[in-house]
């Protein structure tokens, strides 16, 4: 048995503070934004511990001082103050109608209403969020603090759709244009996805959004970076190796080889999947986990719009800087979407030129790719008459 308790099946922080359990110590630059910025946007692939951010955000706004103890974050802040928290996450408003998402965002609202109160008159989403500020803001005599996990759920399965992505779109934007109006209110706002760039006109009114998902200095603020598995996971690792009957040296390539590999900014930390590296960790195998919840089925969605490309033909890719931007709707190639999900990630950056390079980032990822778009090759091969080439 395992002398180590893996959160493989938790987000909470609360919870893998309390039990115990394994966590990485990212409370120094949860510290750093919470106190120089006031809206921050981090785009991260799926399994990559966004949520547990979140909830790292949460406890620290809500004053949880004991579950910080021994943390980085306890050496700096002084005051633990308590603000009110509301924290929305949006993934349960993915693949549904308008209606039930309004519906399902009108819940998440009410959950906080039942807090803070509710009056009657205000009916829309965007109108009941502003009285759900004002009202915490003044009954707490703090300002508030607003999270917001996954905010493109709702719109990444509507992407084609331009009549349902349009009215998605209004109705978010409404609710995310109280962020702007009642700044004054507010202390700290944060927002999580997937994609990057391409949804970001919802937040158009933000113009003081501060993006930090391609900055060198928060690169390691989720997954778990090469420096923290030679250091303070490192006996994790040798416990995998004893496991497996191998030396460690040999874990350490095993595990590289299959999960390591993501960077996320020119000079970008070494990152490793933190999903699959400790669900390898925790099983002692190799095993491929990044793509049990069925991803690929959403991609494979998306790749149907470029019915004359090949995705795996992506791996060594050049792009520039600009292309980033480019929104997944509107982009003639898969590549801004091949990218933000994290089937491809930086490889290399040329900063004379502003280019990068885009590869696979690990064995766990291309073998994925290659046996989930098997279909979609085949069934295109089999019309156009091409021979396959995959990369190796």
């Amino acid at each position: 048995m395992s002398k180590f308790r893996y959160p493989v099946d938790t987000d909470q922080f609360q919870e893998i503070i309390e039990q115990g359990k394994l966590y990485v110590d990212k409370t120094d630059m949860v510290y750093s934004l919470a106190n120089n910025y006031k809206y921050v946007f981090l785009s991260r692939p799926r399994r990559f511990g966004k949520s547990l951010l979140c909830n790292t955000f949460k406890a620290y706004f809500q004053g949880q001082k004991d579950l910080f103890q021994g943390l980085k974050l306890s050496e700096f802040e002084k005051e633990w103050k308590t603000y009110p928290v509301l924290h929305f996450i949006f993934s349960g408003l993915k693949n549904v109608t308008i209606t039930e998402a309004r519906s399902k965002l009108e819940n998440l609202i009410y959950d906080y209403e039942d807090i803070y109160g509710r009056d009657a008159q205000y009916i829309t989403p965007g109108a009941r969020f502003r009285n759900l500020i004002r009202n915490a803001y003044k009954q707490s005599g703090e300002k508030v603090v607003v999270i917001l996990d996954e905010y493109d759920s709702p719109i990444m399965r509507l992407l084609y759709d331009k009549e349902q992505l349009d009215a998605m779109r209004m109705m978010l934007r409404e609710f995310y244009q109280v962020l702007k109006d009642e700044g004054a209110c507010l202390r700290f706002v944060f927002i999580t996805g997937v994609t990057k760039f391409s949804q970001l006109s919802i937040f158009s009114e933000l113009n003081n959004l501060k993006q930090i998902s391609m900055l060198d200095d928060y690169s390691g603020i989720c997954g778990i970076t090469q420096e923290e598995l030679d250091t303070v996971l490192r006996p994790c690792v040798e416990e995998y190796a004893e496991n497996l009957n191998i030396t460690t040296e040999k874990a350490y390539s095993l595990l590289k080889k299959n999960y390591d590999g993501y960077h996320f900014s020119p000079r970008s930390k070494d990152i490793y999947a933190p999903f699959s590296l400790l669900r390898a960790l925790d099983d002692k195998s190799t095993n491929h986990y990044w793509f049990e919840s069925g991803t690929m089925t959403s991609l494979i969605e998306h790749l149907q719009h470029y019915p004359q490309l090949n995705a795996l033909e992506f791996d060594g890719v050049k792009v520039g800087e600009n292309e980033f931007y480019i929104s997944c709707e509107n982009a003639e190639t898969p590549m801004p979407l091949l990218y933000q999900s994290g089937y491809l990630t930086i490889d290399s950056y040329n900063s004379l030129q502003k280019s990068y390079i885009l590869h696979f980032p690990n064995l766990e990822v291309r073998q994925g790719m290659i046996s989930g778009l098997m279909p979609l090759i085949l069934q295109r091969t089999t019309s156009d008459g091409n021979n396959l080439d995959f990369p190796k």
